[in-house]
């Protein structure tokens, strides 16, 4: 799986900053949580803050099976780079009163989940 998102890492110097980054992850399993929600993990070593609401595509087809959720801190070493995510199914429900699903395509970084809710509406899974 790979995750393509924009990253709040700042550049020291005269450097400018990074706009989007690249992260390759390997499916780990589901957890859920205690009040029912179900989460996908993934290892990722290269998930940044700020990727939260990105898209995680398979890389065999590219098309869309989860959305970042939030990378797991760990302070005792447990669980090391696990990245949480929804299900691309699920993004419907939440994304309600979030954002307008009127079918118009707006692809950018800012809100990839409408794009991958619009892309699950068009039946690419």
């Amino acid at each position: 799986m790979t995750v393509l998102g924009h990253d709040l890492v700042q550049e020291t110097g005269d450097q400018p900053p990074v706009l989007w980054v690249e992260a390759l992850g390997e499916w780990q399993g589901e957890a859920r949580r205690t009040d029912d929600v179900t989460l996908g993990r993934f290892y990722s070593r290269d998930v940044l803050p700020g990727m939260s609401g990105s898209p995680v595509r398979q890389r065999s087809d590219d098309s869309v099976v989860r959305v970042v959720s939030a990378r797991y801190n760990t302070s005792d070493g447990w669980l090391v780079h696990s990245v949480w995510s929804g299900r691309v199914e699920d993004l419907r429900e939440l994304r309600k009163g979030h954002v307008g699903l009127d079918g118009s395509r707006w692809v950018g970084f800012a809100d990839a989940t409408t794009v991958a809710v619009e892309s699950l509406s068009a039946g690419h899974r």
